[in-house]
């Protein structure tokens, strides 16, 4: 698919984003939650409309993706009111990790620890989720996350309960920030692994250099379902749909258990 056209899509994912006639007013009472929840939804529902597609079909230049998330409205506010969900830097201090089980799980990890922890020595270095832990920045109130968000979407994929933990990141954590299609571009060109002729991000080599991967919400929004032209070849889409951080090793103080979820809301 030409470039014009793959960016077509992202123009109509940004105007469903912002659109004012479906998404609340985030300053309102009680807008904010709303707000957060509209976006996780139009994500979910615009890289429905990308399946089926080959990688070679939907490629973007990373400076036009950026400038069109960049004019996004609903982002912007969102920034506002929430630093360190939709740009950087990463909230260490607003970190949590919800554990939750696959249908095909035999237990869902209740007590986040170093012991339990699986670093990417060893392992395939580019598939993922075989090793790490994903937090994501709480916001709104009470607290809750993109993650949490998007698990409650997707209630039927999880097995309950599910423990929501808060974990502290260090100031001396290192961490990449990752907060637009550019950066994913030029991180995925340090780190990665060629398959099929496609650049996927190296998640060991990566691990040499950070502790974590902060993927903020406004890359999410421009890299979702998209491939990139580097000068190392053409990066493949990935599809993480929230604001998240993985975490290649161990970096949290003392975690604090904040509750369980019993059934879905």
């Amino acid at each position: 698919m030409p470039s014009e056209d793959a960016a077509s899509l992202l123009r109509d994912r940004i105007a469903d984003l912002d659109a004012t006639s479906r998404r609340p007013d985030p300053a309102a009472e009680h807008g904010e939650h709303a707000a957060w929840e509209h976006a996780a939804w139009e994500m979910s529902a615009h890289t429905n409309t990308s399946f089926g597609r080959r990688p070679e079909e939907l490629v973007l230049e990373p400076e036009t993706a950026d400038a069109l998330v960049a004019a996004s409205t609903l982002l912007a506010a969102l920034d506002d009111l929430r630093p360190g969900v939709v740009r950087a830097p990463l909230d260490r201090l607003g970190q949590e990790w919800t554990a939750a089980a696959a249908w095909n799980d035999d237990t869902a990890p209740r007590n986040p620890s170093r012991v339990h922890f699986r670093d990417p020595e060893g392992r395939s270095g580019w598939r993922l989720p075989a090793f790490g832990l994903y937090t994501s920045t709480a916001h709104a109130a009470p607290p809750h996350t993109m993650w949490r968000r998007y698990l409650d979407q997707n209630a039927g994929l999880w097995r309950y309960p599910w423990y929501r933990w808060h974990l502290p990141v260090p100031p001396d954590a290192r961490v990449a920030e990752i907060d637009s299609a550019k950066r994913w571009a030029e991180f995925v060109q340090r780190h990665h692994q060629r398959v099929d002729g496609f650049l996927y991000a190296d998640w060991r080599s990566a691990a040499a250099e950070f502790d974590g991967i902060h993927l903020c919400f406004g890359a999410v929004v421009a890299v979702q379902s998209f491939s990139f032209r580097t000068r190392a070849g053409l990066v493949a889409p990935v599809y993480w749909d929230v604001e998240q951080t993985l975490w290649l090793r161990w970096r949290f103080g003392v975690p604090q258990l904040l509750d369980r979820v019993d059934r879905a809301p």
